[in-house]
């Protein structure tokens, strides 16, 4: 709970930037043109940037929050600070607003959603905004593997064509499928079909820790691969799959997959890359599995 001073003169709870600091959820403070200007620890572990370079960043660059379907929240200027009173003697009723929920940018490339509360309150009487971060895990992740849900997925899908859009940069897509999973629930039953996927849903994830992967059926994973063209993705399913082989095995045979990798354009359905993705799975499973394929332009 805070600890709130006095009101100051603009009639808003008062706080110091130390009272941030103990806040036991991740907070920050942005000034009336959306500049941090305070940090605190929990905001450090939850996002992964540190003081030192989040104070005195634009929140929206930082963050790159936006909401569940993919439309920006965060922006220059802040629309949550336009109405902020920018002089010490404003008198603003202060209370706290529902912040949309949105994905944030970790530092390392990865997405949190995040419910965000902001608050306007006085800083040595400056009217600020101090925010106040929850990270929402629920529903998020497929309860087997730990792989993103397929809703879950799809949001941060919208993010990443955004983003690309904006940079430039290339995106592709893979369908992974797990070879003979049916044989193997038949012949030696469903908890050791389902260690198998635990498995490789583990090699799939330990790559780049900007890929994102999720649980896309019974058998199936879907990969994203941002700043990676479909052959450089390709590349990387195929170092996955050595690894896969080297690490998982069933009765001395090792565990593989097959993949299709396609191209998404920024501006295109998710449905388009899927389908191609998927008919070069189809090759790759014609060829007898444990192969990775790229879909023809």
């Amino acid at each position: 709970m805070l600890d709130w001073m006095d009101p100051g003169p603009a009639d808003l709870p008062m706080i110091t930037p130390a009272q941030v600091e103990r806040l036991a959820d991740a907070a920050f403070l942005t000034d009336a043109q959306g500049t941090i200007t305070a940090w605190n620890p929990a905001a450090t572990e939850l996002l992964g940037h540190p003081a030192t370079r989040a104070v005195g960043s634009r929140c929206a660059i930082l963050l790159e929050g936006v909401r569940m379907h993919g439309a920006p929240v965060c922006t220059h200027p802040c629309l949550m600070v336009q109405g902020l009173p920018t002089q010490r003697s404003s008198r603003t009723p202060a209370h706290p607003t529902a912040h949309p929920d949105m994905v944030a940018r970790h530092s390392d490339g990865g997405r949190l959603n995040l419910s965000v509360v902001a608050m306007a309150v006085s800083v040595d009487g400056i009217p600020m905004l101090l925010h106040l971060l929850r990270h929402d895990a629920h529903s998020e992740h497929d309860p087997l593997t730990g792989s993103l849900s397929r809703d879950a997925f799809i949001v941060r899908v919208l993010d990443e064509q955004n983003r690309a859009l904006r940079i430039g940069s290339s995106l592709a897509v893979a369908l992974v499928d797990v070879d003979g999973l049916k044989a193997i629930n038949d012949a030696h039953g469903h908890a050791t079909g389902d260690r198998l996927l635990i498995g490789i849903a583990d090699a799939l994830r330990a790559g780049r820790r900007a890929d994102l992967v999720a649980r896309w059926g019974g058998d199936e994973f879907v990969v994203l691969l941002p700043d990676a063209t479909p052959v450089e993705g390709s590349r990387r399913l195929r170092r996955t799959l050595r690894l896969l082989r080297q690490t998982v095995t069933l009765e001395g045979k090792p565990a593989t997959f097959s993949a299709g990798v396609a191209r998404l354009e920024p501006q295109a359905p998710f449905t388009m890359a899927i389908q191609m993705a998927d008919k070069a799975l189809y090759q790759a499973k014609r060829r007898g599995g444990a192969c990775v394929l790229v879909a023809k332009a």
